[in-house]
């Protein structure tokens, strides 16, 4: 993911501020090694936060794939199961550098001046 801006905090207040706002928001989280990790802020206390942060699972159940396959009409090969699971994780406010808001497009629907009700 590319970002346009580097939000360098100069205060720990400020930081604090950002997070109160962006508090069950989808966000980037940029820390100062680096790294990014994306999550759902969840609480936001004196300390750092508490985020979120979704990771993919994969599952197949083996134990009932023969009754599965035996029940359809068409035995097709039963396809892998994709889940994603949020696990909370805290990160001090000394290690984060940037907070940057995930934007979801969503379409524009215009309002039609002949609704029915």
């Amino acid at each position: 993911m590319n970002f346009d801006r580097a939000d360098n905090y100069n205060s720990l207040q400020e930081l604090f501020d950002e997070c109160k706002n962006l508090m069950d928001y989808h966000i980037v989280l940029i820390m100062k090694d680096g790294t990014s990790v994306d999550g759902i802020i969840e609480k936001v206390d004196s300390n750092g936060i508490i985020m979120l942060i979704g990771e993919d699972v994969l599952d197949q159940d083996d134990d009932d794939q023969d009754q599965y396959n035996t029940q359809r009409q068409f035995k097709r090969p039963r396809r892998m199961r994709r889940h994603r699971r949020f696990r909370r994780r805290g990160f001090p406010f000394n290690v984060i550098h940037g907070l940057f808001p995930i934007p979801y497009p969503y379409p524009f629907y215009p309002i039609n001046p002949f609704y029915p009700y």
